[in-house]
């Protein structure tokens, strides 16, 4: 787990892959901002997590929280187009689940993280439970 005021930044892989931020607030809690590229468009995610050691492993953690999302994109995960390109901008507001396990590395500042991060959004209706991500970030 982290120490509290420690920032990470990295590059989160995923269906909509992007940029990740987290602060630790605590030794146990945490914020994430992640940006976001997905179906023609963008994405800003906000989360709380919080952090818990698993006992058996030093530097390994695991995490649960959630947050809200906001974006603009051009296509449907349900109802695809044939043609994307003449579908109306959409905006999307939702929330967001996140649980995960991560490793962080003692010898230099580095962690990894492997998430299931599923959305409901309330402006397109939609439940997106696809929502794998593996997460790479530098400490600071």
């Amino acid at each position: 787990m982290g120490q509290a005021n420690e920032r990470a930044v990295g590059l989160r892989w995923a269906y909509g892959s992007g940029f990740s931020y987290r602060e630790m607030m605590t030794d146990k809690h945490a914020i994430e901002g992640i940006f976001a590229a997905r179906w023609g468009g963008v994405a800003l995610t906000g989360l709380f997590q919080r952090h818990h050691q698993v006992a058996s492993v030093d530097g390994m953690f695991w995490y649960y929280g959630g947050g809200l999302h906001m974006g603009v994109h051009r296509r449907s995960n349900i109802r695809p187009n044939d043609n994307p390109a003449l579908e109306k901008a959409m905006l999307n507001v939702g929330a967001d689940l996140i649980v995960g396990i991560g490793y962080r590395f003692n010898q230099f500042p580095v962690d990894l993280t492997l998430d299931f991060k599923p959305t409901i959004s309330f402006t397109t209706t939609e439940w997106v439970p696809e929502t794998f991500g593996l997460t790479g970030r530098w400490r600071f």
